[in-house]
């Protein structure tokens, strides 16, 4: 296997448990913060990559932790996901413990 394919495979389960297909979420909110700015005049490129990398960085956090507060209450394994419930079955299905979804860098 290639490195870029061990690369692939360790960080999957990382991106299904941050929900990676939502973080289209504060990447809009963002645009349109800064999309607002730039019409009053007020538009600061700093200020708009700092926002997204904050708000980016949030909304992965609450969703790891999430994951990992659903698996231990046992809420994973008595509910059908669908594509916006249900969570992503990374955790039940043992590619990550809940240690690592809330601690990555562990």
């Amino acid at each position: 296997m290639n490195t870029l394919s061990q690369t692939a495979t360790r960080v999957a389960p990382y991106a299904a448990v941050a929900r990676a297909p939502f973080l289209l979420l504060p990447v809009a909110l963002v645009a349109a913060g800064a999309a607002v700015g730039l019409t009053a005049g007020a538009f600061d490129p700093a200020a708009t990559l700092l926002a997204l990398v904050g708000l980016v960085a949030l909304h992965v956090a609450v969703n790891a932790l999430n994951e990992a507060s659903d698996f231990e209450t046992g809420i994973d394994l008595a509910t059908e996901p669908t594509p916006f419930s249900g969570g992503s079955k990374t955790l039940p299905a043992e590619e990550l413990t809940p240690t690592a979804a809330r601690r990555p860098w562990r």
